[in-house]
């Protein structure tokens, strides 16, 4: 029987050095995606409130569409919790008290310390 022959070092290296370049390069592409759906995302939703606020009906009915496309494969109870935690949101939201320093800096005062 033969023994494994081993890398030399220079070799593992460069191995190495090409699996993090890919990993790299796997983050930037991801991260060039996701800006990439956030602007769509945003142009899209800018859009839609336009022709929302301009009283056009067929961007009522596309979001009517996708809405219903969201919640129709969701179990009942699933959108049981969903509409009370919405409600609770809604119920708890005027009781949240701002940090005071962001209040302060609002207002163009220093924040109390």
């Amino acid at each position: 029987l033969r023994a494994p022959t081993t890398l030399p070092e220079a070799s593992r290296e460069s191995r190495s050095s090409h699996s993090s370049s890919r990993v790299s390069n796997f983050h930037t592409h991801l991260a060039d995606m996701a800006q990439t759906l956030a602007t769509i995302v945003s142009d899209t939703v800018a859009d839609m409130r336009a022709q929302l606020a301009a009283g056009d009906k067929r961007a009522a009915a596309v979001l009517a569409l996708a809405l219903f496309c969201a919640v129709s494969p969701l179990d009942i109870t699933q959108l049981v919790f969903v509409l009370a935690g919405a409600a609770a949101y809604a119920l708890l939201q005027p009781l949240h008290m701002p940090d005071s320093g962001v209040k302060a800096a609002k207002l163009g005062k220093p924040a109390p310390r």
